[in-house]
């Protein structure tokens, strides 16, 4: 997370709308637990908060330096709980002739993590596993983005989410003032097999923290009122001047 951190540095960003994905809601939420100030709101699709659920991956090497376990082992432990493609799913998506349907977009989102994962190389699956050893001893993310707009998207085709209804309840438990949100199809990566419902999502989230964030305060209420109140007078006012002067001219 320290690396997320020296990014937005160098791209000269304050603060950021948060969004994690499964393993990546994890890391959003260590993310805002060491640098909360930067955070302005959090989204997180399909979360995946029960760091349980990490650590029941074989891990019986780590006893080695992770950059000296051989790298098919990295990519088999990283890839353990990926969906897979069932040969039913295979069959289905050949005789599925609408290029946008539901299960074609589903399949062509498992087969492209699965081409990006196979194409990682040993740094990058040393990166991707070594968060969990470094988080070990700071995995209580209870009250997670505490004071900070969060929303919980999650897809309803269970049938196609490969991790328990234990692991959404769990996340349920942690974001205890988290909002909750469904998309109606997405499996495991609505992001890339439904983007144009999960985007509808993420947008209404942005744009009502931002409209929320405009507002101004309980306590400036009545002054914002009286204001509107001295605007409303001041524009009868001007429309009394204007038919007086109207029924004048009229007169002449």
């Amino acid at each position: 997370v320290t690396g997320i951190d020296k990014l937005l540095d160098d791209r000269q960003v304050a603060k950021v709308h948060l969004v994690g994905a499964e393993m990546g809601s994890y890391i959003a939420a260590v993310y805002h637990r060491r640098f909360r100030t930067r955070v302005l709101t959090a989204l997180v699709c399909n979360p995946i908060l029960d760091f349980d659920y990490y650590c029941s991956r074989d891990f019986a090497y780590t006893k080695l330096p992770l950059a000296f376990v051989p790298e098919a082992m990295l990519r088999d432990v990283l890839t353990k709980d990926y969906p897979t493609i069932s040969a039913e799913m295979a069959k289905r998506y050949e005789e599925e002739a609408d290029q946008v349907a539901p299960l074609r977009c589903l399949v062509d989102a498992l087969r492209l993590v699965e081409r990006e994962t196979q194409a990682l190389g040993r740094t990058a699956l040393v990166c991707r596993l070594g968060w969990v050893f470094e988080e070990r001893n700071h995995a209580d993310l209870v009250n997670a983005f505490r004071g900070v707009k969060t929303v919980i998207l999650e897809a309803m085709d269970q049938n196609h989410v490969t991790f328990p209804m234990s692991v959404r309840i769990t996340s349920r438990k942690l974001l205890i003032d988290a909002k909750v949100a469904n998309i109606h199809w997405g499996g495991d990566y609505p992001y890339l097999a439904n983007p144009s419902e999960f985007n509808m999502h993420l947008h209404v989230h942005i744009n009502v923290a931002k409209f929320q964030h405009q507002m101004a305060s309980v306590a400036d209420l009545p002054a914002v009122a009286e204001s509107v109140l001295d605007e409303m007078d001041d524009m009868d006012d001007s429309d009394v001047d204007e038919k007086e002067e109207s029924s004048s001219d009229d007169s002449d």
